[in-house]
């Protein structure tokens, strides 16, 4: 990203944009967007059934209560998290590196 911005904006725009990007969490963002097309694509690879319908409608930015987002997303999101957090104590306890 920063040598495709190098070349259309020049170098030190380029780091500013990175900087910027950086404190806006947007790497935190792509990897929250990356789990939740992993989880439904991988639902729709098991059980099948995946449709496009197009509503015609555009995207709709709301604010959600942190009890609707769990409910959202604890299947997709926050289980993965909690089981990757215990496979990695799991590990750091047992490895002789540590």
């Amino acid at each position: 990203m920063i040598v495709e911005n190098f070349l259309e904006r020049g170098f030190l725009q380029a780091i500013w944009d990175f900087i910027t990007m950086q404190f806006q969490l947007s790497s935190v963002f792509y990897t929250f967007s990356m789990g939740t097309r992993s989880h439904f694509f991988g639902r729709t690879i098991l059980h099948g059934g995946a449709k496009y319908r197009a509503t015609g409608r555009g995207f709709v930015v709301e604010h959600k209560s942190f009890a609707e987002n769990y409910r959202l997303y604890a299947r997709s999101h926050f289980v993965k998290a909690i089981e990757l957090w215990l496979i990695l104590i799991i590990y750091a306890t047992h490895s002789p590196v540590l």
